[in-house]
C-alpha cells in the first residue's frame, strides 16, 4: 500500500492525479519486472534440472549413454588442445544375469547402484562413470596414459570385488567386474576406443 499525503489539507488537481497515476504505473511496472525476473530465474533453473536429468541414468545416478558421449567428446577436444592423453574403460559385471535370475531384478538394481558408488568412490573427482547399457559401464580417465589407467582400473576392480554385496536380508555375495582399458589414439573416434576397450 502506498499513501500519498501533504502537510497542507487540499484536493488533488488533475495534474496531481496524472502524476500519481504515472507513479502508480511505474510501481506496477517494477513489480511486474521483478515477478517476471523471478519467474525467468525459476524457469532457467527448471530447464537446467531437466537438462541434467536428460543426461543422467535414473537408476544409478551416473551419466547415461547420451551424457557420457557428450562428456567424452568434450574431454577429447580438450585433450587435443592440451596434448594430454585420455583413457576409457569398459566395465562389465560378471555373471550379472545370474544375479537377476536368482535374486530378482530389484536385487540386480541394488547391485548396479552399489557398484556405481564403489566405482565413483575409487576414482578421482574429475573421472567420469556412465552407463553404456544394461550392466555395461564406461569409465573415462582424462589426463591419463594407458599405464596409469590400468593401475586405476585395478583399484576400481578391487573396490567392487573386495567386499560382498548384500543381495537379500540374509544373503551376501562377492560380485566381480571385468574391465578393458584403451587409450585414445590421435583423432580416434569414441566408438573405436570403445571397441578396443571392449
Amino acid at each position: 500500500a502506498l499513501c500519498v499525503m501533504d502537510h497542507i489539507p487540499r484536493r488533488f488537481d488533475r495534474r496531481d492525479l496524472e502524476s500519481l497515476a504515472d507513479f502508480a504505473s511505474i510501481v506496477a511496472d517494477e513489480i511486474t519486472i521483478k515477478s517476471t525476473a523471478e519467474a525467468h530465474r525459476e524457469l532457467i533453473s527448471q530447464v537446467e534440472k531437466l537438462r541434467i536429468r536428460a543426461f543422467v541414468d535414473p537408476l544409478t545416478g551416473v551419466w547415461n549413454r547420451g551424457g557420457l558421449f557428450d562428456l567424452v567428446n568434450r574431454e577429447l577436444e580438450r585433450a587435443r588442445r592440451s596434448g594430454q592423453s585420455v583413457c576409457i574403460c569398459m566395465l562389465d559385471l560378471d555373471r550379472f544375469k545370474r544375479i537377476n535370475d536368482t535374486y530378482g531384478h530389484l536385487a540386480g538394481d541394488e547391485v548396479l547402484k552399489e557398484m556405481c558408488l564403489r566405482v565413483t568412490g575409487a576414482v578421482r573427482p574429475y573421472d567420469a562413470l556412465g552407463r553404456y547399457g544394461g550392466e555395461e559401464f564406461v569409465l573415462v580417465f582424462p589426463e591419463t596414459n594407458l599405464e596409469q589407467a590400468v593401475a586405476q582400473a585395478e583399484r576400481v576392480r578391487e573396490s567392487v570385488g573386495g567386499r560382498p554385496f548384500q543381495l537379500t536380508e540374509d544373503t551376501e555375495e562377492t560380485i566381480t567386474i571385468s574391465i578393458g582399458v584403451a587409450e585414445f589414439q590421435a583423432e580416434e573416434k569414441l566408438e573405436g576406443a570403445l571397441d578396443r576397450a571392449d
